[in-house]
């Protein structure tokens, strides 16, 4: 599946990185949960929920992309929930300040 072709698709994500927990890398820390659907390696932020989780069904409503689209993150929220593209990127702004990213819906 194109990466596009994600949006307005419910997905099922499995929690790598929990809300709260710090980066082994990188340093920063998740204020949101994230991870990657289930049986892909495509990665995933999970909005609207407000405490740690395991696991999440949700809708992808939109992609986070660095310009040169080198990395490519989903952006799935709880069904009906939608945030506009300053949002996003005010939400996930942790990762941001590191890269360049672009809101694609």
């Amino acid at each position: 599946m194109k990466f596009k072709e994600y949006i307005g698709q419910t997905v099922n994500i499995i929690i790598d990185s929990h809300m709260g927990t710090k980066h082994p890398k990188l340093g920063y820390y998740f204020p949101i949960n994230f991870g990657h659907i289930e049986n892909s390696k495509m990665e995933a932020f999970v909005m609207g929920v407000f405490k740690p989780i395991q696991r999440f069904t949700g809708t992808v409503i939109a992609i986070l992309t660095e310009n040169s689209e080198s990395e490519i993150f989903l952006v799935v929220a709880p069904d009906g929930k939608t945030y506009t593209d300053e949002a996003i990127l005010a939400i996930t702004e942790f990762r941001n300040n590191i890269f360049d990213v672009v809101v694609m819906r």
